[in-house]
């Protein structure tokens, strides 16, 4: 054996390595996952392991038939693609149906019988069926990044990252062809193609780790900014965000509270359970009730706090009525039992960048005064009594 032989035999058991232990991160990462990424995760795991059993018969080829070889390698690298666009797939909560399982299946078919027929029964066939092999593993993996591209988030790196590797592994698919046509050498080709799915395989199992280490840290992140029942902002982060936009902006906005009247009766006749239920209800109704400028969050128990660029007391006062009357009118009852929920909201306009908190504590007493005034009603702390 050559030294260029053991080189390319080195690099090729380097990827066998590389594989299996990307089927074994990828088996313990779905363990732990649920739904749509736990498909993900397992239709990845099974790409990794036909890759893996791809470059096993290319190690050992010797061993084997030449047919065995060509139809068994062929008919596992285009699964282990297809396999990897299911896994995109199920990322982004698409729904495989038959007929795509059907398209796949047959292409599958077709490339690895084509590839058997054309060294079977075409003299000369080497090339065209290097050709041929390259180009459609490449359509797969193209078509997958760009399913990345187009479905990614703007904070989601991790997608980013497996789009540019499957980006990068279309290319390596189709570099061999090109090292065929300009050298002419079925060794250049062999150089070019262990090499190029060296890299393909580094590249694609790095930005899956990406992909699953990025995607928990942003659950994370939204745990610590979401309230765990209503699934609207906590407390903490609409306090940050209001520090933030209050440096940046120059003009007037309004901080408001709202608070479920008479609530302790809602808990006390109908249970924890339609008392939790309401304030959900309640909190999404609210949300859908404000723009995309706007920050709602819970401020604690049955109160919920707004931030919303409404520049004059008029038009604030326009919406929060607006806000009170609808919830007045829409939760007469729930499940059928007369809950006849009403809000009381307190307000205040938000002028100062350096005195938040007080003015936090104006809205607050906005609501008390509201309370006092028979609730179900409407109040604004002027700016000057801050």
């Amino acid at each position: 054996m050559s030294a260029v032989e053991v080189t390319i035999l080195s690099i090729i058991i380097s990827v066998i390595v590389c594989s299996v232990i990307s089927c074994f991160f990828l088996y313990q990462v779905s363990t732990n996952l649920a739904g749509n990424k736990k498909k993900s995760a397992r239709s990845f795991f099974f790409a990794f392991l036909f890759l893996s059993l791809a470059f096993v018969t290319m190690a050992s080829r010797n061993w084997f038939s030449l047919t065995f070889s060509v139809f068994v390698n062929n008919a596992l690298y285009i699964t282990a693609s297809h396999l990897l666009l299911c896994g995109v797939a199920h990322w982004y909560r698409y729904k495989i149906s038959r007929i795509a399982l059907l398209v796949s299946g047959f292409h599958i078919a077709l490339v690895s019988m084509t590839q058997i027929g054309l060294y079977l029964f075409v003299e000369n066939s080497f090339n065209t069926r290097v050709y041929f092999g390259g180009i459609n593993n490449a359509i797969v993996y193209w078509f997958a990044a760009s399913l990345c591209y187009r479905q990614r988030l703007s904070n989601k790196k991790g997608e980013t990252y497996l789009g540019l590797a499957l980006s990068i592994t279309a290319i390596g698919a189709l570099l061999p062809s090109i090292a065929m046509v300009v050298s002419h050498s079925a060794f250049a080709y062999q150089l070019t193609m262990v090499v190029t799915q060296n890299i393909g395989v580094y590249f694609v199992f790095g930005a899956l780790l990406s992909l699953f280490l990025f995607d928990e840290a942003h659950l994370h992140y939204l745990r610590s900014i979401r309230d765990e029942l209503t699934g609207i902002y906590n407390r903490r982060y609409f306090r940050e965000e209001i520090n933030k936009l209050a440096q940046v902006s120059s003009g007037k906005a309004t901080v408001a509270i709202i608070d479920i009247d008479y609530f302790k009766r809602v808990n006390d006749n109908y249970g924890h359970h339609i008392g939790d239920k309401a304030i959900k209800s309640v909190a999404k109704f609210i949300d859908k009730q404000l723009n995309d400028d706007c920050i709602l969050a819970r401020y604690g128990g049955e109160e919920f706090i707004i931030y919303a660029p409404w520049t004059s007391s008029e038009v604030a006062q326009i919406h929060l009525d607006r806000i009170r009357s609808d919830i007045e009118m829409n939760f007469k009852e729930m499940d059928e039992l007369p809950l006849n929920i009403t809000v009381s909201i307190g307000y205040v306009m938000l002028e100062s960048t350096e005195r938040i908190n007080e003015f936090f504590n104006c809205a607050d007493q906005a609501l008390y005064r509201a309370k006092d005034s028979g609730r179900n009603c409407v109040n604004e702390m002027l700016a000057n009594h801050v």
